[in-house]
């Protein structure tokens, strides 16, 4: 995710990096800390099934191994940009996931992006926020979703 001097391989404007990547499973949901390259992760039955529901019940994120959220802080970009941050943020947000997408298609795993998240409140995505009983300091919005797998599973 970075290099030495800190520099990820999504190119961020003014290298403000306000993303925040989770990956979801059945049973877990783990947070990337880029920073550290450790993962914070946590015990989590519920969320891949609240994800699937705001996903209009799409049985590809269901049925998923994986579920790869970004979600991007834009008050991180809006120090230097101000306006332009949003848009500064889903560029990046882009950028981010065609990388998921190509590397999950180099190591021989399958990915595709979810079309988007219906937003309700108290449900899903609240739950990155609300993870630790408080808020996460870097949740973020939700910008973009990816489902990924093994190949040729659940493929008829």
């Amino acid at each position: 995710m970075t290099d030495t001097n800190g520099h990820r391989t999504a190119p961020s404007a003014g290298a403000t990096y306000p993303l925040e990547l989770y990956v979801i499973t059945a049973d877990a949901v783990a947070h990337c800390l880029p920073d550290t390259h450790t993962i914070e992760h946590r015990s989590d039955d519920q969320t891949l099934g609240a994800l699937a529901g705001l996903a209009f019940d799409q049985t590809f994120v269901s049925e998923a191994p994986a579920v790869v959220v970004i979600t991007g802080v834009a008050a991180r970009t809006e120090e230097k940009y101000g306006d332009a941050a949003r848009d500064f943020v889903n560029r990046e947000a882009g950028h981010a996931a065609q990388n998921v997408l190509l590397q999950a298609t180099a190591t021989g795993l399958s990915a595709v992006p979810v079309g988007w998240f219906r937003r309700r409140r108290g449900c899903g995505l609240a739950r990155l926020e609300r993870w630790r009983g408080a808020a996460l300091p870097h949740s973020g919005r939700p910008t973009a979703g990816l489902s990924s797998g093994r190949r040729g599973v659940g493929e008829a």
